[in-house]
């Protein structure tokens, strides 16, 4: 994505952001919140980043012995492939994978 697309996606969200403050009865102008449309902007293009990039293939190792891969090359599209095990509990993401 060019600097240009993603200053007007930025631009496009803090408006709605804006828009959003004013229904909730707030002053989007007012000291404390004029620059918070820009900051939700920027943060939601950060967190949804991996959105516009492409994703590289990659290699899936499964953990019981009945479904090892057998060929060493083989490459799983990361879209149908099982979510990896993690014994993170802090882990945070913006969608559901079931």
């Amino acid at each position: 994505m060019t600097l240009e697309a993603e200053t007007e996606i930025q631009e496009k969200i803090a408006y709605h952001v804006r828009e959003i403050l004013k229904l909730l009865g707030e002053d989007p102008d007012r000291e404390g919140l004029k620059e918070t449309p820009n900051r939700v902007a920027r943060a939601v293009l950060e967190m949804t980043s991996a959105l516009r990039t492409e994703m590289p293939p990659m290699k899936v190792f499964r953990i019981s012995e009945r479904d090892v891969i057998t060929d060493p090359n083989q490459i799983v599209d990361p879209m149908r492939a099982p979510p990896p095990a993690s014994s993170r509990e802090d882990a945070h993401s913006l969608c559901h994978r079931g």
